[in-house]
């Protein structure tokens, strides 16, 4: 046997193994060889079930199992220029997209700010037409050079106030407040100006203290106007001035009861809570003491009517004005409401609502010229300021100096007359 060819097992197997160790340059096994039972791995081996190759590439013997491979990720440089590339073409991208919303948006929100803008130009110029109480909406409107407000200044009225003055329009959709400041300027006829000889009472009329010089000049013209009526036992009588709220609600109960209610308003409608109304009769008293009162005679009817303007009075129910005073026909119920305006109330033929109408609806400050009233030889001018609507107090605008009165309206504002 030639020693040259086998190699005795050192682990003492029979079996023998042909080049049991690979060479150095990686030769193979031969075919049948096996590791003996307590053979060492050779230099580049290892023993183990899952046996990894050698060193230098060996392959495992036929029977080894392979080794489970782990995904490693080993890009190589073109790869990795390549993802590069990509990263920043993304990048650029989205920086675009960013860019153009955030350009979008800021345009959007431009458009939305011009269109408040607008908005709220708009809606100041709205104030400054409407709300006339406004300070900013007054000084925009005057005083100029030349103008007729020149000089004019602004006072603050409170809103309670639009229920207070001459011109209080009472009637079925206004109610009366009875303002403390009216009623403290209501009292009894008895004793004043006129009494006994201009006028007499029916019981203990009272009026606002404010008229009654009107009235009694009034009543002392008329009766000199007629002396052939109003002699000889026949006087001018004040038959009724103020109610309380509870005297009108008898009144107006007896009133229904009675099938006149067309002549009576409910309580609190009532224009004699103002103390500004009354009604006139003819008193008769017989030389035995016997009484009558009559309704004004022709003549008497025909004077006053052609001149109580000219003291501030006004017939207050005429017959063709039922529809909107909504109170029949009353030839005997005269109001003070001041004489300029009651000059141009009888010249036209109006009634008060109409006229109160009328100056709101075209004589408002701000926004058209005022009303030019002559009467008794001096000139007026009247203007109605809307109540503010924001507020508990409205500017008014008036002259610095020089004669003028402000009223309320009882309604929704104030009326300002001016003497020129």
């Amino acid at each position: 046997m030639n020693n040259n060819n086998y190699n005795r097992p050192t682990n003492g197997t029979n079996r023998p193994v042909q080049n049991t160790r690979p060479t150095q340059n990686g030769a193979r096994p031969a075919q049948n060889a096996r590791p003996t039972q307590n053979a060492r791995p050779t230099q580049n081996t290892r023993p183990t079930q899952n046996a990894r190759p050698v060193q230098n590439g060996a392959r495992p013997t036929q029977n080894a199992r392979p080794p489970k491979k782990k995904m490693r990720f080993h890009p190589n440089k073109d790869g990795i220029m390549a993802i590069i590339v990509l990263l920043l073409i993304v990048a650029i991208a989205i920086t675009v997209v960013v860019c153009v919303v955030k350009g979008i948006t800021n345009a959007i929100n431009s458009s939305k700010t011009d269109d408040t803008t607008v908005t709220t130009a708009t809606t100041e110029t709205s104030s400054t037409t409407e709300a006339t109480t406004v300070l900013t909406d007054i000084i925009t409107t005057a005083p100029v050079v030349g103008a007729w407000n020149e000089g004019y200044e602004l006072l603050n009225f409170a809103n309670t106030k639009v229920h207070e003055g001459d011109l209080v329009l009472v009637n079925h959709n206004y109610e009366y407040t009875f303002p403390s400041t009216m009623e403290k300027k209501i009292a009894s006829l008895w004793g004043l100006e006129g009494y006994n000889t201009a006028y007499v009472l029916g019981n203990d009329t009272r009026l606002n203290t404010s008229i009654v010089h009107n009235l009694a000049q009034m009543l002392t013209a008329m009766k000199a106007a007629n002396i052939a009526t109003l002699s000889n036992g026949y006087n001018l009588q004040v038959a009724s001035g103020y109610r309380t709220y509870s005297y009108q609600n008898e009144l107006y109960n007896k009133a229904v009861a009675n099938g006149t209610e067309g002549y009576s308003a409910i309580a609190g409608h009532s224009e004699h809570h103002t103390g500004l109304a009354f009604d006139i009769k003819v008193f008769y008293k017989a030389p035995d003491g016997k009484t009558a009162t009559y309704d004004l005679r022709a003549a008497e009817q025909d004077w006053i009517l052609a001149n109580c303007a000219n003291y501030g009075f006004i017939l207050r129910y005429p017959a063709e004005k039922v529809d909107i005073t909504k109170i029949l026909e009353e030839s005997w119920h005269f109001r003070y409401v001041g004489v300029p305006h009651a000059k141009y109330i009888t010249d036209n033929a109006i009634c008060l609502e109409e006229y109160i109408d009328l100056l709101r609806e075209k004589h408002t400050y701000g926004i058209s010229e005022p009303l030019s009233i002559t009467a008794n030889a001096k000139e007026y001018l009247v203007y109605f300021v809307p109540a503010s609507v924001e507020n508990d107090v409205t500017a008014v605008t008036v002259p610095s100096s020089g004669n003028y009165t402000v009223s309320g309206n009882n309604a929704d504002g104030f009326i300002v007359t001016v003497e020129k």
